[in-house]
C-alpha cells in the first residue's frame, strides 16, 4: 500500500495539476449549462402532441409589439425607463405563458 509520502514530487504535482485542470473544466461546464429541456425536446416525434407544437411554432410563435407614444415627452430618460419596465413585464408574461 502507498502513502501520500511513498510518491515522488513530481508524481504528486502531475496529479495535482490534473485533478485542478479537470475541477477548473468541470466549473465551466457548469457554468455554461442551460436550464432544463424544451418540451419539443422531449416529446417523441411523429405523434400528436409534435405535431401541435410544430403547428404552434408556425402560426404562434412570434409576435412584434410596438409602443406608440403620445403627447409631449416631457424627460427622455424618465420615458427611456418606462419602456425598459415595460419591456421587462412583458419578458415576465411571455415567460410564465409560454
Amino acid at each position: 500500500m502507498l502513502l501520500p509520502s511513498d510518491i515522488r514530487p513530481p508524481v504528486k504535482l502531475l496529479v495535482l495539476a490534473a485533478h485542478l485542470s479537470l475541477t477548473l473544466a468541470g466549473a465551466w461546464g457548469a457554468a455554461r449549462l442551460e436550464d432544463g429541456l424544451s418540451l419539443d425536446e422531449v416529446v417523441p416525434r411523429e405523434t400528436s402532441v409534435a405535431r401541435f407544437l410544430e403547428a404552434q411554432g408556425a402560426h404562434f410563435g412570434y409576435y412584434n409589439i410596438y409602443a406608440v407614444t403620445m403627447g409631449n415627452l416631457v424627460s427622455y430618460l424618465f420615458a427611456t425607463a418606462l419602456f425598459f419596465t415595460m419591456e421587462d413585464c412583458y419578458y415576465i408574461v411571455k415567460c410564465q405563458f409560454s
